[in-house]
Formats: C-alpha cells, sequence, structure tokens
C-alpha cells in the first residue's frame, strides 16, 4: 500500500521493502468498517490478497466488522470477539460508575439523551457511550 500511493517517495519505498523483508511480521495492520466495503474490494483486491495473507503472510490482522460481511474470512481468523452491546440497564450502570454515583449529573445526561434520541441510541455500543461520558464530564473543561 505504502509503495502504491507514494511510488515516487524513497521513504516509501523504503518503508515498504522493510515490511515485505520479513513477510511483516512486526506489522498489525487494523482494518475499521471492513463490512463498510464494496463486495468486489471483499472478494478480489489487494484487501483480499492481504486477509488472506497471499500478501505480507506474518503480519498481524485486527478486523472490525459486522458478522453479515466477515462470514466468509472465518477460515483465516484466529480470534474473534463479539460486541453484543448495553441494554438499558447496562447504560444507567455504567454511567452510574462513570460519574461516580452523582444523581444530578446523572439526571441531566439522561434527560439530554431523552431530548436527542439518535445520540441516545449511539449509547448502546459501548465504546460509543464510554466517548460520551469522557466528553460531558469534560464539558466544564472546553469552550
Amino acid at each position: 500500500l505504502v509503495h502504491h500511493f507514494y511510488p515516487h517517495d524513497k521513504e516509501a519505498s523504503e518503508v515498504a521493502a522493510w515490511l515485505l523483508q520479513d513477510g511483516g511480521q512486526s506489522v498489525t495492520l487494523l482494518l475499521d468498517g471492513y463490512d463498510e466495503l464494496p463486495p468486489n474490494l471483499r472478494q478480489n483486491s489487494f484487501i483480499a490478497n492481504l486477509l488472506q495473507h497471499k500478501v505480507l503472510p506474518a503480519c498481524a490482522i485486527i478486523i472490525s466488522s459486522r458478522p453479515h460481511a466477515s462470514g466468509h474470512l472465518r477460515d483465516n481468523i484466529t480470534n474473534q470477539v463479539e460486541i453484543i452491546g448495553f441494554s438499558k440497564q447496562d447504560q444507567q450502570d455504567f454511567m452510574q460508575q462513570s460519574l461516580e454515583h452523582q444523581p444530578d449529573k446523572i439526571s441531566e445526561l439522561n434527560r439530554y439523551l431523552e431530548q436527542h434520541p439518535a445520540i441516545s441510541n449511539l449509547c448502546f455500543i459501548p465504546i460509543n457511550m464510554t466517548i460520551l461520558l469522557f466528553l460531558y464530564k469534560d464539558k466544564e473543561k472546553r469552550p
């Protein structure tokens, strides 16, 4: 990829050569949103070759994807983690832990989430809830 996108850059060529010299043994790639790729890129492309270890066979690859798009990768997966998400009660428990049982702040945030259902729906995903709480706690420090 480096050499492909920067063919005339000497440093990029050196990086590409370094990556290839040991098959990518010291490389970890993060492919976020694999399910958002068009099907033809998932099946027949550089990315497909990478996932089948035809390119950089020794590198580690971390993929985030919805299950419907990653089923054909099962033979190439060593470990799989499924994030189930938060229930409404999990959200409340997490909020209480994060806001250190401050009822006024919890009530304020709950009112905000009731008024903004699009944001509230994001809170079923733990990382989104974590980001929201971080921003909420940090709001006094921001302009």
